[in-house]
Order: structure tokens, then sequence, then C-alpha cells
């Protein structure tokens, strides 16, 4: 089966990053719409040191980008609008 790879999106390249890639002309347009229409949702897990609350933790406050290199995001009233959840599982 022959592949021609078309790179769609890259996920979280201030963290360690996703690259999504078509394996088809085709297929990277779908890929890519489902981007634009916002149909892809992406679910995070991370590591934490210390003590993590047991239920369900909202973030649905503007955040503000301060430094893309580092990846550091604060509340503030010009920020983009969200929802993060979290939920501790372990």
């Amino acid at each position: 089966m022959d592949f021609h790879l078309i790179a769609v999106n890259r996920l979280d390249r201030l963290t360690s990053g996703l690259m999504i890639i078509g394996l088809s002309p085709s297929c990277a347009r779908t890929l890519s719409q489902e981007f634009v229409q916002g149909e892809v949702k992406k679910e995070y897990i991370a590591r934490c040191s210390g003590e993590f609350p047991a239920e369900e933790v909202v973030v649905d406050q503007p955040l503000l980008t301060v430094d893309r290199q580092m990846g550091l995001n604060i509340v503030h009233p010009q920020g983009k609008v969200g929802h993060v959840s979290s939920l501790h599982i372990f």
C-alpha cells in the first residue's frame, strides 16, 4: 500500500507535541476540516507531586499565555476563554 503522508496539525508544540498526519490527500482534508470545525477533542494526562484534589477540578476562566516557550498561562480577563476539567483517577 502506498502512502502519501501529509502533515495536518501539530498539537501542543510547547509540551512534547504530537504530529497529526494524513495518509492520503482525502484523509488529510477530512482531518483538517475536523480541526477547523472544532470536532477534535484533546485529553491530557499529567503526573503531579503532592496532593491533588480527589474531586473534579474545572477551570473555566480566560487564560492568557505569558510565555509560549515555557508554556506558562495565567487567568486574565484578556485571555482566551476555554474550559478545562481535570479528574484525579489514580
